[in-house]
């Protein structure tokens, strides 16, 4: 895995994908996911997010899996159990995916329904970037 930081900005890379997680204000955090979201991905940016949460201590998550073209099945077992353990901590976890994308669009699914609805999944641009420019106004 490797990991670069440019400025706010923290980018993760393996071999079959890559993540951009950047801070629009201090409790947003943005991941934007690339290429296959493999497991050791996947475990990177929860690290990532996990260290916003330390500092902030409750955040406003989301994910923009618009380019994100596959995964590791395991990952949405490392989200769902991620997403449970920091509820109290998550002001909102909002997602991203292209409907055309339908293995994601599946797997979000079932993990929101095993998380009590907790996820708010958007199939559009204009709605994500409106959630995000609204979670940092409210900061």
């Amino acid at each position: 895995m490797e990991r670069e930081v440019k400025g706010a900005v923290v980018h993760l890379c393996d071999a079959t994908g890559s993540v951009r997680v950047e801070l629009p204000a201090p409790n947003v955090v943005v991941a934007t996911v690339e290429g296959r979201q493999s497991v050791g991905l996947a475990r990177a940016m929860s690290t990532e997010i996990d260290a916003v949460i330390a500092r902030e201590g409750a955040v406003n998550n989301f994910c923009d899996g618009w380019a994100q073209t596959s995964h590791d099945s395991a990952i949405r077992h490392h989200w769902q159990d991620w997403a449970k353990k920091r509820h109290p901590q998550l002001l909102s976890n909002q997602l991203l995916f292209r409907t055309q994308n339908t293995f994601a669009t599946m797997a979000v699914t079932v993990a929101n329904m095993m998380l009590g609805g907790s996820m708010t999944i958007h199939s559009t641009r204009a709605a994500f970037e409106a959630a995000v420019n609204a979670a940092r106004d409210r900061r």
